[in-house]
């Protein structure tokens, strides 16, 4: 069966650049997270180099510890950076942040998702209903922390 797929966009008041560098360190992500998802870097922090790899710990589900492993696999500043992880919660994971130039100013941000479930059918399931709301709230979420963070950031438009 085929990877899930879920996107979400936003605009962000500031440059490509500036929202790319600001993904491009996983410390930042816990400028992010949810509550109930707290996150702290346990390893690679700084800029993003492809083949390069970072650890997470995060919380999911407000009481579940899980380490994330990723490896940057592509990085093209500043438009894209892509993580994947084959030893988390998901059978197949990519993690797509793709930069774009918005018309009106600032970036448009767009997060692609590919995920697998192991499990099979039911893993498919559960990855089509729960893990895609649980994503839809995540990443909505994580969007409007980063709009917040660029606009208390002047130097970043």
């Amino acid at each position: 069966m085929p990877p899930l797929e879920f996107s979400r966009s936003c605009w962000l008041p500031a440059e490509p650049a500036a929202v790319y560098a600001f993904h491009a360190d996983p410390r930042n992500i816990v400028h992010v997270s949810p509550p109930g998802q707290d996150a702290r870097i346990v390893e690679g922090a700084g800029p993003a180099v492809a083949g390069a790899l970072f650890e997470v710990e995060v919380t999911v589900l407000g009481y579940l510890p899980l380490a994330w492993q990723a490896r940057w696999q592509d990085v093209e500043p500043p438009r894209l950076l892509c993580d994947t992880s084959s030893n988390a919660l998901f059978r197949h994971w990519e993690h797509r942040h793709e930069f774009a130039p918005a018309p009106e100013g600032g970036t448009i941000l767009t997060d692609r998702v590919r995920y697998a479930l192991p499990g099979g059918w039911l893993g498919r399931l559960v990855g089509a209903t729960l893990v895609r709301a649980l994503f839809a709230g995540m990443f909505a979420y994580r969007h409007r922390r980063t709009q917040a963070w660029f606009r208390q950031t002047p130097s970043s438009a």
